[in-house]
């Protein structure tokens, strides 16, 4: 996401129920008027059933007319595998996937596939990630996964581990 240097007023709404987590987040910079002007928003939503977490956020932000439309969608799935990994699947939703011309009224479409396998072994954290991305011959479609890259931890490795 691109930060911007403009003032911003954000506001940030938490609904839990001990379940589920309900976040809606409202983005506002200073018009020309002086007034505050709507330039994004998040939805986001997390609930665990049976072992397994799963996390969406809905990401809006004005289109080409200056009305706020569905601008991506990320879905993620977290669970332990037979062999006590944590596996975490995260689909990303765009109205196109990367050199596909986007098309007015589109639906999202799936843009990448990421697949994370977080192992922890003797104090030594590892995750290793693998991606798979529609290709230009058929966008419907996802490519093998390529090649993995992996990060690796030891001492204090809470959350996700940043390459």
């Amino acid at each position: 996401m691109v930060r911007s240097t403009w003032p911003k007023n954000a506001t940030l709404v938490t609904v839990s129920d001990g379940k589920t987590v309900h976040e809606t987040e409202l983005v506002q910079i200073p018009a020309a008027n002086g007034q505050l002007m709507q330039v994004a928003s998040e939805v986001r939503d997390k609930s665990t059933v049976n072992g397994t977490t799963t996390s969406t956020a809905v990401h809006y932000e004005p289109d080409y007319t200056g009305k706020m439309s569905l601008a991506r969608q990320q879905v993620s799935t977290a669970k332990k595998d037979a062999d006590g990994n944590l596996v975490t699947q995260v689909d990303l939703y765009a109205p196109n996937a990367d050199g596909i011309a986007r098309t007015e009224n589109g639906t999202q479409k799936l843009k990448e596939q990421d697949v994370i396998v977080r192992r922890v072994k003797n104090g030594v954290v590892t995750e290793t990630t693998t991606v798979s991305r529609p290709t230009l011959q058929d966008p419907t479609r996802l490519s093998p996964a390529g090649p993995s890259f992996e990060v690796v931890c030891t001492g204090r490795c809470d959350g996700p581990l940043r390459p």
